[in-house]
């Protein structure tokens, strides 16, 4: 943002920044900035612009950390909004502001500050600035109908000692005064893929999945509703920036600073894009230096306002604020209406059309399938065996040792039902029953999953939902049933489950499983003592949580999770999380086990 104010006439006293590597390279860009404008390496909670001879400074312009109220803290496991200590930082913007009082100032987040924490954090944020005497104004704008060729969405709060300002009109997309279309990805980047084009491949675990979508799309294109004949993943069962590969028709979606591995936008050519490329979709100037590795480059564009949004902004407030009578921006009337949802609905709108054609498909190839008058021919007949050790006092698979467990699982797939039968060498053996139905088929092989099981104790029931995933694994082209469920904050399940104990003395279990079965108990937040009475147990509540924990169910506290009262516990998922993705270990011949086998252990279940 320093280089859009700088763009248009602003001279910049002073940048503050915490991080030392977008310290260096703040310095090594002193030409963009201004000759009096200094680079501080300092914490914002202790600084004191006094004590750095900084005075008589018109506006100021700042966008403390995002990640308590993003998308990205969602996927951690909730938004703490101002609960975190990165959330509060706007409170030393306040007393900034108080210090040098300015004409006015700039205040830009992520549009989830909206609504983190129900709206508590934004009411308070907006409280605190408005009791400095600022009048204020903000909306939620997106780059791209600025000419940027990514789309990023941020709020944007102006505040003024003379009336509130208005927001400058857009200057691309169809909200545009002069409709021009949007800066797409390759006329952004065009001149830079003879010279930037790698010849690196992406590999590991998904690799081929990402090669097999299209530009423009997501993990989603592999996905039976959209109509793929091999899915691999259930509908939203990921977020939307997984195996996302840009257009080149297109502005690109947000760039975020941290993405995982498998998090996109990808180039329309199945690699990453390079920093060259990544500043010019933030419309950086060329000759702009990012410092640091190509993990830390790419932190500091994600962190960053796109320049050119940055002129664009900093134009209508020079033209209302300082110098009234050069006419530099068309301006918005308050009313006007950014469109910035109107993007996502005309996809969705589209997106609805191709699923529900492929999911009436699907239905027809079902009615057929599994009709009283279909012959059971129709349906594969296969069996299978696995072998596998479990130690119980490390809750892990590990290599045979003393204590641990054999278990062996046999399976058979019949009449569209799959049926599983788990022993162990165990003298002590609770008999279980764990019954999966779904509501539509996984490639058209199965409908129901029923596992009978002899298990040595309570603790193993994340064996039994490990018995439902190899069962998946082996008559569909999904590997898990978290494929099948969708991420715990947006649920899709495409199955319902009951798990019975048929042994006295299970009855903590039962009445747990009965209640994630409930409607609504998955969703909600409860009392931490509510788990006494849920399983039957007279231990203290932590004891019980770390117990589930330990069983491989997904429970989180406060202490886990902050989002969460003290207090309180929610289960994100009605079965267990798998201790690994190659949970089920196969031996090369019978009775011989291959340590090559255990190599990949998953990590221990902890709370």
């Amino acid at each position: 943002m320093d280089i859009g104010f700088r763009q248009a006439g602003f001279e910049i006293s002073a940048s503050v920044e915490i991080d030392k590597q977008c310290c260096v390279t703040l310095e090594s860009n002193s030409d963009f900035f201004g000759k009096a404008h200094k680079a501080l390496c300092a914490d914002i909670t202790k600084f004191s612009p006094r004590e750095h001879g900084i005075s008589d400074i018109d506006f100021i312009i700042g966008g403390p950390p995002c990640q308590s109220f993003s998308a990205a803290g969602r996927r951690a496991g909730g938004v703490h909004g101002i609960n975190d200590k990165r959330g509060i930082l706007f409170q030393h913007y306040c007393r900034i502001l108080s210090e040098l009082r300015p004409h006015g100032f700039l205040f830009e987040n992520v549009r989830g500050i909206l609504s983190a924490n129900q709206s508590t954090a934004w009411k308070e944020i907006v409280s605190e600035f408005g009791k400095l005497g600022y009048d204020l104004s903000f909306k939620v704008l997106d780059a791209a109908q600025y000419g940027v060729p990514q789309h990023r969405e941020r709020l944007i709060l102006i505040g003024s000692r003379k009336g509130r300002l208005l927001f400058p009109m857009p200057t691309h997309g169809p909200a545009s005064a002069a409709g021009a279309s949007f800066v797409t990805a390759m006329e952004a980047v065009a001149d830079l893929q003879s010279k930037t084009e790698r010849k690196i491949k992406m590999t590991g675990k998904y690799a081929a999945a990402l090669a097999d979508i299209p530009p423009g799309s997501n993990y989603l294109h592999l996905t039976e509703k959209m109509g793929h004949p091999r899915p691999i993943f259930a509908w939203r069962s990921r977020f939307s920036d997984f195996l996302y590969v840009a257009s080149p028709d297109t502005p690109t979606k947000t760039i975020v600073a941290q993405p995982g591995k498998w998090a996109g936008p990808f180039h329309w050519n199945k690699r990453r894009f390079t920093v060259a490329e990544l500043k010019r979709l933030f419309t950086f100037p060329d000759s702009y230096k990012i410092t640091g590795s190509e993990i830390l480059s790419v932190k500091q564009l994600g962190n960053s306002v796109p320049p050119r949004l940055g002129r664009v902004l900093a134009d209508a407030v020079y033209q209302q604020l300082f110098y009234k009578t050069a006419q530099r921006v068309v301006l918005a009337d308050e009313s006007h209406d950014f469109k910035t949802d109107h993007r996502k609905s005309l996809k969705s709108r589209a997106t609805r059309t191709v699923t529900k054609r492929h999911t009436e498909i699907e239905d027809a190839k079902q009615l057929s399938l599994f009709s009283e008058n279909a012959p059971d021919q129709k349906l594969p007949k296969v069996g299978f065996v696995v072998k596998y050790w479990y130690s119980s006092s490390r809750h892990r698979y590990v290599n045979p040792v003393e204590g641990s467990l054999l278990f062996s699982l046999k399976g058979r797939l019949g009449s569209g039902v799959w049926s599983l039968n788990l022993e162990s060498n165990s003298e002590v053996k609770l008999k279980t029953r764990l019954e999966v139905n779904f509501t539509s088929l996984i490639a058209g092989a199965f409908r129901r999953i029923v596992v009978d099981a002899r298990i040595p104790d309570k603790e193993f029931v994340g064996v039994l939902w490990d018995a439902v995933n190899e069962a998946i694994s082996r008559a569909s082209t999904y590997d898990s049933i978290h494929k099948l469920y969708g991420h715990f904050t947006e649920p899709h399940p495409r199955f319902s489950s009951k798990l019975r104990f048929l042994d006295p003395g299970c009855d903590e279990l039962n009445k747990l499983q009965i209640a994630l079965e409930s409607p609504g108990f998955l969703a909600s937040y409860h009392k931490l003592g509510d788990l006494r009475t849920i399983c039957s147990a007279d231990s203290s509540p932590l004891l019980i949580a770390s117990a589930l924990r330990e069983s491989g169910y997904d429970i989180r506290l406060n202490a886990t999770n902050r989002t969460i009262p003290p207090g309180y516990f929610r289960i994100c998922y009605p079965f267990t999380i798998p201790i690994d993705a190659k949970t089920f270990t196969k031996w090369r011949k019978k009775g011989e086990h291959s340590t090559a086998d255990f190599q990949k252990s998953g990590p221990k279940r902890r709370l």
